[in-house]
């Protein structure tokens, strides 16, 4: 893409895309390395993407799908504040990630911790 392009795709200099102007969409040698395993994890191969809409609905769907993951995986931990934070941020819910991320931030502005099982 050019860098006058409104919607590059870029990580800092190096473009992981072409969107040539008639239209066709490629993804440079840089970008495959990129994508493929991101999207391989959701049953998408990035040699099957031929358009810029085809694209934006893999990186679409391959979000959702580790956003679903990321819940799974926090579900599964042991109790703590920052896995509720973090549960909270990847089912997107605003009012408890707030909630949870004062406690957090208050609990390590004070230094406080929690000791589990100790013996007196």
């Amino acid at each position: 893409m050019s860098p006058t392009d409104p919607n590059p795709i870029l990580d800092e200099d190096k473009p992981f895309d072409l969107l040539e102007r008639n239209g066709v969409f490629t993804l440079t040698e840089a970008g495959i390395e990129k994508y493929r395993q991101r999207f391989a994890r959701f049953g998408i191969r990035v040699e099957a993407l031929r358009t810029l809409e085809d694209f934006q609905n893999a990186l679409v769907c391959s979000t959702a799908g580790f956003f679903d993951e990321l819940v799974d995986m926090a579900s599964n931990g042991p109790p703590s504040l920052e896995r509720k934070l973090l549960i909270a941020v990847a089912k997107g819910d605003g009012h408890e990630f707030q909630r949870l991320n004062a406690l957090v931030t208050a609990r390590n502005r004070l230094g406080l911790s929690l000791i589990k099982g100790g013996k007196a």
